[in-house]
């Protein structure tokens, strides 16, 4: 699992988190979402998670959660 399935559960719950803070103003539209709605850090993250880049690094406080 990756971090973000461990946190929320699956990648597209934390998409739907991230949108509607997008929505709510609290996280920037085009850094987040891109110009077109689909690129962005979601993009990245997405892409990330697909190609389980995530195995090749070892646990440590970056993976800790701030919440």
């Amino acid at each position: 699992m990756s971090p973000i399935e461990q946190w929320y559960g699956s990648f597209g719950s934390f998409e739907d988190e991230t949108r509607a803070q997008v929505e709510a103003g609290a996280l920037d539209r085009t850094d987040m979402l891109g110009e077109t709605g689909e690129g962005g850090v979601i993009r990245a993250l997405r892409a990330w998670h697909e190609q389980a880049l995530f195995s090749i690094w070892e646990r440590n406080r970056v993976w800790e959660r701030s919440r």
